[in-house]
């Protein structure tokens, strides 16, 4: 092995962490290209609730939409 285990897996927890920021940015563009083409007041409802659920509330959808 190249590092020691506590340096392997530190790295492997930012690699990861890396992979989820990545897979929240695409849900968030995601989300709003569904927003965007939204037609009428209830699937924008839907979509909203959808992705609060999804990110695991309000605070988490705002964290990951900054």
């Amino acid at each position: 092995m190249r590092s020691c285990r506590t340096c392997h897996n530190m790295a492997e927890r930012l690699r990861k962490a890396k992979r989820r920021s990545k897979a929240e940015r695409q849900a968030v563009a995601r989300f709003t290209v569904k927003l965007k083409n939204a037609a009428d007041d209830v699937r924008l409802r839907r979509l909203c609730l959808d992705m609060i659920k999804n990110f695991g509330g309000v605070e988490g959808l705002t964290e990951a939409w900054v």
